[in-house]
This record gives structure tokens, sequence and C-alpha cells, in this order.
């Protein structure tokens, strides 16, 4: 879990050297989820670090994957306006019409 925890503070800083330095010796933290159930991609997706959302989905990052309430990467990156980061997710394939649990069913 320490990993996980360098992982996601180096998301945050934006610092790239340590994201791949650490993807190197663990690629499964590609994957991983925070103690809220935020993969690595939500993260960078939230903080806008469009450097590191694109470094996270060269090593595959899972682009559909959610947070513990449903949400993606895209869904994050939608709500917040921001079109460079959506663009970049819809061309790895983000599902344009996911829905997070909140999405209200007729």
């Amino acid at each position: 879990m320490e990993y996980a925890t360098q992982f996601f503070g180096a998301i945050q800083s934006g610092d790239k050297n340590q994201i791949e330095h650490l993807l190197k010796l663990h690629p499964e933290l590609v994957s991983t989820k925070d103690a809220r159930g935020f993969t690595p991609l939500i993260f960078a997706a939230y903080f806008d670090k469009i450097d590191i959302v694109e470094t996270l989905l060269s090593h595959k990052a899972p682009v559909n994957a959610t947070d513990a309430s449903g949400n993606t990467a895209l869904i994050g990156v939608a709500f917040k306006g921001n079109i460079h980061l959506a663009q970049l997710l819809l061309k790895y394939g983000a599902t344009i019409n996911a829905q997070n649990n909140l999405a209200i069913r007729l």
C-alpha cells in the first residue's frame, strides 16, 4: 500500500518522473484505487493533469474504470468542463454515455 500512497502523491504533485519510475517497478499501480475509490486516471483528471493522464493512458490505465460513486474520468472532466481532457479520454475509448450511481433511471 505504501507504493500506492507514493503513486497518488506523485500524481497530485505532477511528478511525471516518479510516476514513470513507480509504474516501471509496479505496473499494477495503473489500476489501483485509493481509499475513496479513485483510480489514478480519475485522480489525475480531477487535478487537470493532462500530461499525467496521457502517461497513465499510455500505460493502459482502464479508461472506463469507476470510483465509489460510479464516476469515470470522463464524467469528472465533463462536469468540470475540461474539453481537452474529454477529447483525450474519448480518443482512448472512454464511454460517452456512462452514468454514475446518482443518475436517475426512468
